[in-house]
Order: C-alpha cells, then structure tokens, then sequence
C-alpha cells in the first residue's frame, strides 16, 4: 500500500525479465475516515434474528441490508441501542452497509454473515 499520494506502478521481474504496468494515480484523502469505519462492530454473526451493531462517535447512522442480488431489504437510522430486529428477514447471506458522517462501513458477505437463525 502506497504510503503518500502520487503516481505508482509495478514491476514484475521473473526469470531475468522485467515488465512494468501503466502508472496508476493514488490519492489518500479521508483515510481518516476509513480507520475510524474500521471500528465497526456487527454481532452476533450468525444471527438469531436480533443483530448489534456497535460503532464509534455520537451520531445515529443509517443502515441498509442488500440481499446478493443488490435489492434494498431494510433501511433506516441505527437506534442508540445498535439493535436490529432482522427476526422477519429469510434466511440467507446479507450485507449489511453502515453510513456514518464521516464513512461508510460495508460488513463483508461470507457464509456466516447475518444469517437468522430459526
């Protein structure tokens, strides 16, 4: 990972020959932001129908489950408790994307992610 801004590109040498990619343009603002959306906390997971969400700050965030075909199940404002009642959601793999003022925390999808357990 690049450690500033700037234009980067690679170099690959195998067996004494070398190639070199197109430069790429990175730029780092709001890395701040992305530290802080990496506190996120999503438990338990799998779920039993009432799933946590635990993040930083004084604000209230808004929340969107997606379904793997990109369709919108639930949304809304996280309540102060961080509870979400999922117990009328079918189950299956979700994502579950967290915007906060200042970023925007997407739990991952794997086997084990938000499923209600019944």
């Amino acid at each position: 990972m690049p450690m500033g801004n700037g234009n980067y590109a690679v170099e690959v040498t195998q067996q004494g020959c070398a190639d070199t990619s197109s430069c790429y343009n990175v730029f780092t603002v709001g890395l701040e932001s992305l530290t802080e959306a990496a506190t996120v906390t999503v438990y338990p997971n799998p779920t039993n129908g009432q799933l946590y969400v635990s993040y930083p700050g004084n604000d209230q965030p808004s929340y969107m489950l997606v379904d793997a075909s990109g369709r919108m199940l639930l949304n809304g404002v996280l309540l102060a408790s961080g509870a979400l009642n999922l117990s009328d959601v079918s189950d299956g793999i979700y994502q579950l994307v967290i915007n906060t003022d200042e970023a925007r925390h997407v739990q991952q999808t794997h086997p084990e992610t938000v499923i209600p357990n019944r």
